[in-house]
């Protein structure tokens, strides 16, 4: 198999695992529900992933501008928050659960899902290997998260497109998409994994 074809299709994996695991179990308004105090929401993680996925594509791989800037996603999502999550306290996760929209943040996930696949068709093997700027492109404009942002640059600095790939969306996204899992059954909404 391709390595190309291989990052697309677990970059998509991380959707199909959601759709058919989650989003097809739980219902919006469960979607908002953090089982314990300490816990996340799975509205919340739906877009802490889709923020860091938009964030490290767009902004630090293809220094464009992010999807949350354009179509009014804020509006539609029902938060102004453009941070990634990392660092929230309880009070926002609380915050954010309950004002936003699961559907929105849902189809604000998928525009970045399938942004983030058709980018991949435009680069070949051998651009996995390029350094963008961390320092420029994560560590200049808007804060990316509730602690000090110089934490996501110094992940990243010096790290390759494809390690950003590999570290930020895919296992990143499975990472997180398992917690949804988790979460669901604190929910006691049973499912096959």
């Amino acid at each position: 198999m391709e390595l190309m074809h291989w990052i697309a299709g677990q970059q998509k994996g991380v959707r199909g695992y959601y759709e058919m695991n989650i989003r097809s179990l739980v219902p919006p308004e469960q979607q908002k529900i953090r089982p314990t105090p300490a816990s996340n929401s799975i509205v919340w993680l739906m877009w802490h992933v889709a923020r860091t996925e938009d964030t490290l594509v767009n902004r630090f791989l293809r220094a464009d501008p992010q999807l949350i800037e354009s179509k009014e996603w804020a509006e539609r999502i029902g938060v102004a928050d453009q941070r990634i999550g990392t660092g929230y306290s309880d009070d926002e996760v609380e915050g954010f659960s309950a004002a936003a929209d699961p559907a929105e943040v849902d189809a604000y996930w998928e525009a970045v899902s399938k942004s983030t696949r058709a980018w991949l068709k435009t680069i070949s093997a051998e651009d996995l290997d390029l350094v963008p700027d961390a320092e420029g492109r994560l560590g200049s404009g808007p804060a990316l998260s509730a602690k000090a942002d110089d934490a996501l640059v110094s992940v990243y600095k010096g790290r390759s497109v494809g390690f950003a790939l590999a570290n930020g969306v895919i296992m990143h996204g499975y990472l997180h998409v398992g917690e949804m899992a988790a979460t669901r059954g604190l929910l006691g909404v049973s499912g096959w994994l």
